[in-house]
Parts: C-alpha cells; structure tokens; sequence
C-alpha cells in the first residue's frame, strides 16, 4: 500500500509519548512505576512506597531506627489498548494521511491512559479507605477544604511535609474554584478566574477529573474528592512485550526519556482489503498500601 507507514517517524512517537506521559499525569499523585521493559502479563512489579520518616532525639548509635521505605508487589493483570485504522480508500488521500493517523494514534493513547486512571480510581473504595465524609459540590468550599486538611493532619497524623493531593469531580471543583479566597488572586496566588489551573491551596495539590463521574465504582460509591497521599495506591505501568508473529509493519517499544513511561505501537494492514491498523498497549496493575492515606468527600 503505497502510503503505509513504513517506520515509527520521530513526529508521531512525540506525538504518542506526549499524551501518554500527559494522561497518565494525575496518576502520579500515587506511587507509580513506570517502565520501558517489555514485560509480561500478570508479572509482578516491585513498587517503591516511601512513607514518612521519624528523627531520633539524642541517639545512642547511627545504625538503628525506623524505615519508612516499603515496596509494594503489584501484579500487571490488566491489558489496556485501543486499536484504530484506515481503510484503503482513506490512506489513498496522501495529502491527509499523515494527520489523520497521527491524530487517531494520539487519541487512542488518550483513551488507553484515561482507562488506566480508571483501573486506579476503581481501587479508592470505602472497604479499602474508610475516612469518609459527606458533603455536597454546593458546600465544598475553601473552608471545607481547610476542615479536610484539619482532619487528615490532626485525626489521621499525616505529617504536614508530606505530599498531599485532592482529586475532584467536577461539579466539585467548580464550586472550590469560585470561592473568593481560591479565585482571587490576591488571596490564593493561582489566578483561577483567569487560566482555569487548578494549582495549590491549603497546602494541598488540585486535580480536576471527570472520570469521578462516570459509572464505575467510585461513583456508584458516591466518590466525588479524594484526597490522598502517594503510599495509598502503589500502580505499575508496563509495555508488553512485542507479538513476534505476523506481518507488522511497525512494532516498537516507545519511551518518553525523561519519564520512562511506555507503551507498545504496532502497525499492520489486512490483506484483501487493505486497511491499514494500528494500535496502542500497555500493562496496568494496582493494589491498596495504606489504608489511612485516602479520605474520601462522597456525596449523598
């Protein structure tokens, strides 16, 4: 076919890195392990969890004390790909084929890293984490986030040092981002009004995401702000390891350098018909660490 590609071009891998390292982004508020390793399915990953550390006072010797550093076995069970192509009609137009692939290649990246939050979503369940409160979007407030960050800081002792991140549903940050103290600038810092960023506030991370409204677990839970600590979750993400068999006209391992994060790309074309397919694969796997690190806002 005269317009198939013949190589992974250095366009469409940045391309395809690009939105998976964006994607899987908010999953890095847990402790996550990314890879370029071809691995297999149902592999287990040692994920490091780092938790916190206490000081000794007036120690007698420098070889004793506690350790916060765990590591977290994590099975890689969940296959997660998404598929495309173009029929020969299609790749017979030279002057949109290019486009059209890459852009269908970076939306199927898009959707294999939105399923891979939601394999990770699907784990902050009220049998897993059961520091919960109800609370209504109308009510979540700055001084409601301020009360949480009381709760988790004072009932649930997690040090104030430590990282923290609240990931919220829409309707929930909404209703954060047009309190005054986190809109106006001059209060908070972050311009929110402005440039729509989520950013920072009482010392803890925001993250919008609309996935807390579809229908999978949290939300059949009423889940609709969690607010976490990396030792909560411990995720590994893995390419699996090449299909050897077959015509493939590409079938690579691509890794986005500074990350690590990587999938597998693979092109091939159906004789007979002549489509041109492609499609994009990871490995995902998750388990609970602490049970004390997620508190749950459900709604009623």
């Amino acid at each position: 076919m005269s317009n198939t590609l013949t190589n992974v071009n250095g366009v469409l891998t940045t391309q395809v890195i690009e939105a998976l390292k964006l994607g899987l982004s908010p999953m890095r508020v847990f402790s996550l392990s990314v890879g370029s390793d071809p691995t297999e399915k149902n592999a287990t990953i040692n994920v490091p969890v780092i938790t916190a550390l206490s000081a000794d006072t007036n120690a007698t010797n420098y070889e004793s004390g506690n350790t916060s550093i765990v590591s977290a076995q994590v099975s890689l069970g969940t296959n997660i790909s998404k598929a495309w192509h173009l029929t020969a009609v299609e790749s017979s137009k030279s002057e949109i084929v290019a486009s059209m692939w890459s852009a269908m290649a970076v939306e199927a990246t898009y959707a294999v890293a939105y399923a891979a939050q939601l394999a990770a979503f699907e784990l902050l369940t009220t049998a897993s984490f059961t520091n919960e409160e109800t609370l209504a979007a109308s009510a979540f407030d700055f001084a409601a986030l301020l009360s949480i960050r009381k709760t988790v800081l004072g009932t649930l002792k997690w040090r104030d040092d430590q990282p923290k991140a609240a990931i919220m549903a829409y309707d929930y940050s909404a209703n954060l981002f047009a309190d005054p103290a986190v809109a106006d600038k001059s209060a908070s810092g972050m311009d929110i009004a402005a440039s729509g960023r989520t950013g920072r506030a009482a010392g803890i991370d925001l993250y919008e995401n609309g996935l807390f409204a579809s229908t999978t677990t949290p939300a059949a839970e009423y889940l609709q702000v969690a607010v976490i600590r990396p030792d909560a979750l411990a995720l590994a993400i893995r390419p699996p390891v090449k299909l050897e068999s077959g015509a493939w006209v590409a079938n690579e391992i691509l890794t986005e350098p500074e990350t690590g994060v990587s999938l597998n790309y693979r092109e091939w074309v159906t004789p007979g018909s002549n489509t041109h397919w492609g499609c994009v694969e990871i490995l995902f796997g998750g388990v609970k660490v602490n049970g004390n690190s997620c508190y749950r806002v459900v709604s009623a």
